[in-house]
């Protein structure tokens, strides 16, 4: 029943084939799972697909639709954490996960559609990032530790767009104790 999605997703995660359209389904598909889910069960599918998404680099993988789709993940799991008032320590999976993403190396130059889901995904990964260290004191430290305000300092390079400046701005802002 239930545990039909969570497992295709780890499964496809753990393919050896990953890397190509089945990862990014499986992402999304996982981000579909988190936004839909209302804290302990879903929180708990958290670490083994990130350890997975990891193993398997999707933070730095060539498809930008595969980046937008762990972006996208995060920030679903982000929100589900301050839902649930989650600690810093269950929180440290997506922040080690978001610290990959923003360090990765950046996209060859792309298309046009793949530079806006590039573009999106650097926004979804700030604002995750900002929504799991807000008001959370031992977050932001953990963030510092990571060095993670300047990972805030590549996203868009040296062309950020506006919403890409909003969205470090509104990064930047939770944290504070940075």
């Amino acid at each position: 029943g239930g545990e039909a999605g969570p497992a295709a997703v780890l499964d496809a995660l753990r393919s050896s084939d990953f890397g190509g359209v089945e990862a990014m389904f499986a992402l999304r598909l996982a981000a579909n799972l988190l936004a839909a889910g209302k804290g302990g069960a879903s929180l708990a599918l958290l670490p083994p697909i990130l350890e997975a998404a990891a193993a398997a680099g999707a933070h730095e993988s060539e498809r930008p639709a595969t980046r937008l789709a762990l972006a996208t993940l995060l920030l679903n799991a982000a929100v589900l954490l301050r839902r649930s008032a989650a600690s810093s320590d269950t929180k440290t999976p997506a922040i080690c996960a978001l610290q990959q993403l923003l360090t990765a190396p950046a996209l060859a130059t792309a298309p046009a559609v793949a530079a806006a889901a590039a573009e999106e995904a650097s926004c979804r990964a700030a604002l995750a990032l900002g929504t799991l260290a807000h008001g959370d004191v031992e977050t932001q430290a953990l963030c510092a530790g990571l060095d993670l305000p300047s990972a805030l300092d590549g996203v868009g390079g040296g062309g950020a767009s506006a919403r890409q400046r909003e969205c470090v701005a509104s990064a930047r802002a939770a944290l504070v104790g940075c």
